[in-house]
């Protein structure tokens, strides 16, 4: 159904293959890397930008599709609505209730800069979790946080205390509001991250 909607389905052998590439690029196995493939665009990148972007798997960093015939749940939107000007709202429920269908369907709805991060179980090192939070917020404000990226490529990484405190400090001077939506958060337990 999906297929004839137009929808793009990856297999799971497919999901498998690509989150054991993604594994042996954060463990430094140079020998697994294949070229990536680069447009007019990318040759104008500083070596920073494409040191920081290997360790970038694009696809976490992209809000998932939904299907076009899932109901609207205005009431639900609403509620986020009124979550817009807080410093974090949590969506709860079990597995299989559209939370994340929810939240895909009210970013489309409403007019809000957003950004997404996807995680999973490998994003429990603070490194590579700040490494995504850095990129997805600054695919919305391009070099928006210097000092927090410049940090990341420290070795070895600075405290937790200093990793915050730049990250927040450069956050806040964000003019405009966005949205970061982390998808399965509970996939986090290190408690440096949280």
């Amino acid at each position: 159904r999906s297929v004839a909607q137009g929808e793009i389905v990856v297999g799971t052998a497919f999901q498998s293959a690509v989150l054991a590439q993604y594994r042996r690029l954060l463990a430094g196995d140079t020998a697994s890397r294949t070229e990536p493939v680069s447009g007019p665009d990318e040759e104008k990148e500083s070596p920073r930008s494409e040191s920081h972007r290997s360790k970038i798997l694009d696809t976490k960093l992209h809000r998932p599709q939904v299907p076009s015939l899932v109901a609207p749940r205005e009431r639900l939107w609403a509620l986020l609505d009124q979550a817009v000007g807080r410093p974090l709202t949590l969506v709860s429920a079990p597995a299989g209730y559209g939370k994340s269908t929810l939240v895909i369907q009210w970013l489309t709805a409403r007019p809000h800069n957003s950004a997404w991060l996807s995680l999973d179980e490998d994003d429990n090192d603070l490194a590579v979790f700040l490494t995504y939070w850095v990129e997805a917020v600054e695919r919305l404000f391009p070099d928006s946080l210097p000092g927090s990226a410049s940090l990341l490529a420290a070795n070895p990484l600075p405290p937790p205390s200093v990793l915050a405190t730049t990250l927040v400090n450069e956050m806040a001077q964000i003019e405009d509001d966005f949205v970061l939506v982390l998808e399965d958060y509970h996939q986090i337990v290190t408690p440096a991250i949280h």
